[in-house]
């Protein structure tokens, strides 16, 4: 059985998803079980397994994750009520979505046996590029989620509240901007400008609106008044 050395943590949805509303512990539970379905120790592939349809008891999974029954059993049943995982019979556990969610390594891993077992810094560099232009969808995601970045650290969070309030419609703005040949930079930095003079968060609407006929020397009574 192979075995994978990371698994994808999807920030968005780790910090403003759904699991945001589940108790720390049950969190913590569940990234385990994402590293343990993919480990090669029990399955590479979404499925945690002893062998073939058969699962790790109770008493193992306590064991393997250091839990007391209690905690276990809990975020088990909140994992399986929330459509997380599924768990059959014999306690094999699957984690929906798997392959969906998980299938980069996958593509991946062809670059990554060109390399020397030791992986440097820069030839990371050079697989993330060779990916990047293989697979544009991941270019347009990558720029989303580094504009969701940036604007969220110039927003002042999370020592403040989020600022992106609505991250589905903007993501869908900012996704237009960038299908029309606009940089991810270009975007932020329109973004910048216009809240600098606005004096408070600006909805990505408004940019992909205006983007197109901004200059260097931007007249600030195009701006929408606050």
């Amino acid at each position: 059985m192979s075995s994978r050395t990371w698994i994808k943590l999807y920030c968005d949805n780790w910090i403003s998803g759904s699991l945001r509303e589940e108790k720390l512990e049950v969190r913590g539970i569940w990234a385990s079980l994402l590293a343990l379905a993919g480990s090669g120790l029990y399955g590479d592939t979404g499925e945690i397994m002893i062998q073939n349809g058969v699962g790790l008891t109770d008493s193992q999974f306590q064991k393997v994750l250091h839990l007391s029954r209690k905690q276990w059993l809990h975020a088990k049943k909140r994992l399986l009520d929330s459509g997380r995982i599924t768990v059959d019979g014999q306690n094999a556990i699957r984690i929906i979505n798997w392959q969906k969610y998980q299938s980069e390594y996958n593509r991946t891993k062809k670059y990554r046996t060109k390399s020397t077992p030791e992986s440097t810094p820069e030839r990371e560099i050079e697989i993330d590029k060779e990916r990047e232009s293989e697979n544009p969808q991941m270019n347009i995601q990558d720029g989303i989620d580094t504009i969701f970045k940036k604007v969220r650290e110039y927003m002042g969070y999370p020592e403040k509240p989020d600022p992106i309030a609505d991250p589905k419609s903007e993501s869908s703005h900012i996704l237009n901007m960038l299908e029309r040949g606009f940089t991810a930079d270009t975007i932020y930095d329109t973004w910048q400008q216009k809240v600098r003079i606005k004096g408070s968060y600006v909805s990505m609407r408004f940019i992909s609106e205006d983007i197109a006929s901004l200059s260097p020397n931007i007249d600030t009574d195009r701006w929408p008044k606050p």
